[in-house]
């Protein structure tokens, strides 16, 4: 009989690899936070999700029985803004869980922000019920509660009509930053090629080769995983940015969603490629320099840059 087990994360260099009786250990260096972390070892409150080098040790154990039929089976947690696999979460953030057996055949949507059971389905973290948006037999939307804190991680809970999914650890940190994308649409001209922002125009439109905003004028890019957790400070994150960019105003779209409210350049300066004889891709960075002050915790630099494309006219 044949057995598998999905790890996850996109960048580990397998160093070493061993069989021990039915448990096969693996070791590696990797790169990028959407690795798993185990909780309460290297993983510290203050530590981000930046892209910073490390290292993975992890243990899969195929003598455990399989789950009994009609458990709810959790294939993967991505986060929804960019599709990456979760490594570790912030409060406040969005989620979504792909499987089997995850809810209702027909989907449910839940009609607020509040929602806690929906479906038949509620997840939780440790004592805490997790937010629903979304949830059908084989997704579930959802945002991260807000786990007391400064607890650095959570157990989290899947059960559907009583019948619990196995559990999963999630460490849990300050801020879990990422770009809401434009799938598929990509940029991939000579010049920084990359992805394409969710974005809309000053009129509200959405933002595209076909409808690109004017030099000077503004748009808006949205953020998940850098809400304010109202357990510390209400304040929003604050940005800089380069390349005759610049940050207008940041706002919450909903209390998990960020907004940014960016000027194009007039003229553009870096960064960008025209690959039509009106258009331009240009690319911004945004660079989260927010700081926190908790109690018993030094400041906390929040992240790293984010950045994507959006389409402007020459």
């Amino acid at each position: 009989m044949s057995r598998s087990q999905f790890i996850g994360g996109s960048t580990l260099s397998a160093k070493a690899v061993a069989l021990s009786g039915s448990t096969l250990w693996m070791a590696g260096a990797t790169i990028l936070p959407d690795f798993p972390f185990t909780p309460n070892t290297l993983t510290i409150p203050n530590l981000g999700a930046a892209p910073l080098p490390g290292a993975y040790l992890g243990a899969v154990d195929f003598s455990q029985p399989q789950p009994p039929a009609g458990t709810p089976s959790i294939g993967c947690v991505l986060d929804p803004a960019d599709q990456a696999p979760v490594g570790v979460a912030a409060r406040y953030q969005l989620l979504t869980m792909y499987g089997t057996g995850l809810g209702p055949a027909a989907g449910a949507a839940a009609a607020d922000y509040v929602t806690t059971v929906l479906g038949g389905v509620n997840v939780n973290f440790g004592s805490t019920a997790a937010l629903l948006l979304y949830a059908s037999s084989t997704q579930v939307n959802l945002a991260v509660p807000l786990v007391p804190f400064p607890q650095p991680s959570a157990t989290m809970q899947l059960t559907v009509n009583g019948i619990a999914a196995r559990q999963r650890a999630l460490p849990l940190t300050f801020a879990s930053p990422s770009l809401f994308v434009d799938f598929p649409d990509t940029y991939s001209g000579s010049n920084s090629p990359g992805i394409v922002a969710v974005a809309r125009n000053a009129d509200g439109s959405l933002n595209s080769a076909a409808n690109p905003a004017p030099l000077g004028s503004t748009v808006s890019v949205y953020l998940n995983g850098l809400a304010p957790n109202p357990q510390i400070t209400s304040a929003p994150p604050q940005f800089y940015t380069n390349d005759g960019w610049s940050v207008r105003s940041t706002a919450l779209v909903n209390p998990f969603v960020l907004g940014v409210n960016l000027q194009v350049p007039s003229p553009l300066e870096n960064n960008f490629a025209c690959s039509l004889p009106s258009v331009c891709a240009a690319r911004f960075t945004l660079f989260d320099v927010s700081v926190d002050s908790v109690a018993g915790f030094p400041g906390v630099a929040s992240l790293g840059a984010i950045g994507g494309f959006v389409y402007v006219k020459r």
